[in-house]
């Protein structure tokens, strides 16, 4: 079977047609993925444009800051002439101004590295001093989960109450059908200890202090200390050490105690 041929023009007419059709194509994807393909390839392209745009303005103007720079080019470039002249005089050979200009544009290209490459070393101390991951087994976060799961559902509670009171217990919670059982504890595992959550909800409104703690998780370990997890009224998480969990107990009695005053 013989090969289909085309002639010159034909040719030329199937490049258009294959760029018209690919735009089509590019058209039709932009639901998919979006602008984010052209907008790198066009900062590819025109992105030295924009960096000139932005750091152009902050040159210097002042003759105080630009001539001495101008000044040590041009000596640099008559003293790399005065040796230049000297070399080739003993090899008798010729040395051009031209030669002396191109050695001479070293000089300014030296003077960038000088900044660059301490830039540079910075950068890559800096990068290696930043803590990319950090790995931190799941089941220390699990306390902290199950607080958050009651939380939820005592707001939810609350909010559906025209006196917006959170649930008297958590156990509430369980008899009403927001939550199970299960939710109540964890497994005692590692280092999690399976200490159900602290529920400090009882006598207080969705309208009371937002910072006050609701639920407090069971206490998990993490960087080789024992942590617990505050959920405020307003849903907020906050870690704490153990040992402050009776002063912020004692946060939310007091806070029951001047409501039923």
């Amino acid at each position: 079977m013989s090969k289909p041929t085309f002639t010159s023009d034909e040719k030329g007419c199937l490049i258009p047609a294959g760029v018209t059709i690919l735009a089509f194509l590019l058209f039709l994807s932009l639901p998919v993925i979006g602008l984010a393909p052209f907008q790198i390839a066009w900062r590819f392209v025109a992105g030295f444009g924009y960096f000139l745009r932005e750091n152009v303005p902050r040159i210097s103007s002042d003759a105080g800051t630009w001539v001495p720079g101008i000044v040590s080019l041009l000596l640099s470039i008559a003293v790399i002439h005065a040796f230049g002249r000297l070399w080739a005089r003993h090899r008798q050979q010729p040395w051009k101004v031209s030669t002396s200009l191109a050695l001479g544009m070293v000089v300014p290209l030296l003077f960038v590295i000088s900044f660059l490459v301490p830039g540079v070393i910075l950068q890559v101390d800096g990068l290696r001093r930043v803590k990319w991951t950090e790995l931190h087994r799941s089941r220390n976060y699990t306390p902290a989960l199950h607080a958050m799961k009651i939380a939820t559902a005592a707001v939810v509670w609350a909010e559906n109450r025209s006196d917006r009171r959170f649930p008297p217990s958590a156990d509430t919670l369980v008899s009403d059908g927001s939550l199970s059982q299960s939710d109540l504890k964890i497994d005692s595992k590692g280092d999690a200890l399976g200490e159900p959550p602290l529920y400090l909800g009882a006598g207080l409104t969705a309208q009371s202090d937002p910072g006050l703690p609701l639920v407090i998780s069971g206490p998990y370990s993490r960087y080789e200390a024992r942590h617990r997890t505050v959920i405020t009224i307003d849903l907020t998480t906050v870690e704490i050490a153990a040992d402050e969990l009776d002063a912020w107990i004692e946060m939310a009695l007091e806070a029951r105690t001047a409501k039923q005053r």
